[in-house]
């Protein structure tokens, strides 16, 4: 794709979101690896397949500012500015910031400066009362919608913070009442759950998924399976030490491939982290477009597995029991000899599809490559130390941020433009 043609038909995607600057750069013939020239576009059966020819790990990358525009949370002070399991945040239109703090079950809004303005929610089994409450999305309107993951309930905030009506998600499956992950042009949501393909019949060894994606009414009533993708692994065994009765564990290795997916609009987004693609579906569930990327694979060495095992034995240190289990199943469980593809997800308010590469839970800094909405790897970002991305906006990056106390701060980023120069 050449300069002229690449800036006219992305530029105004991006313009907010990343700036017009990283855009030339991407898109410039005299950029690195001539990136705008390496995209190749084929069609099969009408489905459309991007391929990305510049490994995304060899271009720069993006670092927000040393410091944040707002800052929530404090080590000691009001427990309306104390965070606890932040688990969602989003920002609404007007600036304010609103914060699931599920350690509470508490929906909380905070000004454009990060002062406390009012709390919702709350623990309990009463009407606007929660259990579980995870995951916060951002309506049209700056309408708030809520997931209480343990009682399998939706809950809508009008934009000052009242409770409009919540309704129950209907299970799909005994027990199994899978949350949203995007929301869709005509209002319906779209679900995203994995559900076992195949494992032994004592539930020991290997257990592989498939990732089904499913859509709900605006009433939570379940509709049409959208698709049903062949989804990550994982091993389990007995949770006893030595292996012999009790329940069944998930073995904690965090080098298994997993799948993730995404919704807004008039598109979804799957991806099986055992390959570097994702699927873009309609929303009838029909495949349009196969988006790739060429990078290396990373190799899963004895050192990754030491420091794994060593950060999960930390979580409990003077479990002298579990650790010998630990010691058993980091010894015997087949690991993947390839790090996972990435590890997460995300949408931003323009359309780019945001990808985190691999970050096993015992590494602290994330990097995303970005993609245009034609699926058109636009460049990398590196978040800061110990932060996780909650919401990325046209010209922001909303997350949490854990210091080394373990005290958690919603902190909000400006997404500045990658220099021309920088990418050169």
């Amino acid at each position: 794709m050449g300069y002229d043609r690449c800036v006219a038909a992305r530029c105004a995607w991006v313009l907010g979101a990343i700036g017009c600057a990283w855009l030339l750069a991407a898109c410039g013939a005299g950029g690195p690896a001539g990136r705008g020239a390496d995209v190749v576009r084929t069609d099969s059966a009408g489905i459309r397949v991007i391929e990305n020819r510049v490994d995304p790990a060899a271009l720069p990358a993006l670092e927000l500012p040393a410091a944040p525009i707002v800052r929530i949370g404090v080590v000691e002070g009001s427990s309306a500015q104390q965070l606890f399991r932040v688990t969602s945040a989003v920002r609404l239109s007007d600036g304010r910031i609103a914060v699931v703090n599920s350690g509470t079950n508490e929906l909380r809004y905070y000004g454009p400066d990060g002062v406390h303005l009012r709390s919702v929610g709350g623990a309990g089994s009463g009407p606007g009362e929660y259990r579980g409450l995870r995951t916060a999305w951002r309506l049209p309107g700056d309408s708030v919608l809520v997931n209480d993951f343990l009682e399998d309930v939706l809950a809508v905030y009008a934009p000052d913070g009242t409770l409009v009506r919540s309704w129950p998600i209907q299970q799909i499956a005994p027990f199994v009442a899978p949350p949203p992950v995007g929301r869709l042009t005509n209002g319906d949501f779209v679900a995203f759950t994995r559900l076992v393909r195949s494992r032994s019949p004592d539930y020991v060894g290997r257990t592989d998924y498939n990732g089904f994606l499913i859509r709900y009414g605006p009433d939570g009533q379940p509709g049409d399976t959208l698709a049903v993708d062949p989804g990550g692994y994982d091993y389990y065994d007995r949770c006893t030490p030595g292996g012999g009765g009790g329940g069944i564990c998930r073995i904690p290795i965090p080098f298994f491939p997993e799948a993730y997916a995404v919704a807004a609009g008039e598109r979804i987004f799957y991806g099986n982290s055992k390959r570097f693609e994702v699927l873009v579906r309609d929303e009838t569930g029909a495949l349009r477009q196969i988006w790739r990327w060429t990078t290396a694979t990373r190799p899963v060495t004895q050192a990754d597995v030491d420091r794994a095992l060593a950060a999960v034995i930390a979580l409990r240190p003077d479990d002298a029991n579990r650790r010998r289990q630990l010691e058993r199943w980091f010894a015997e469980t087949p690991i993947p000899e390839t790090m996972p593809a990435f590890s997460a997800l995300r949408l931003d308010a323009a359309g780019n599809l945001w990808v985190e590469e691999f970050r096993a839970f015992m590494e602290t800094r994330s990097t995303w490559a970005v993609f245009a909405p034609d699926g058109v790897l636009l460049g990398r970002v590196r978040m800061p130390d110990r932060f996780r991305v909650l919401d990325i906006g046209t010209d922001y990056v909303l997350g949490v941020r854990t210091d080394a106390m373990d005290v958690e701060f919603v902190e909000l980023y400006a997404l500045p433009a990658l220099p021309v120069d920088a990418a050169e």
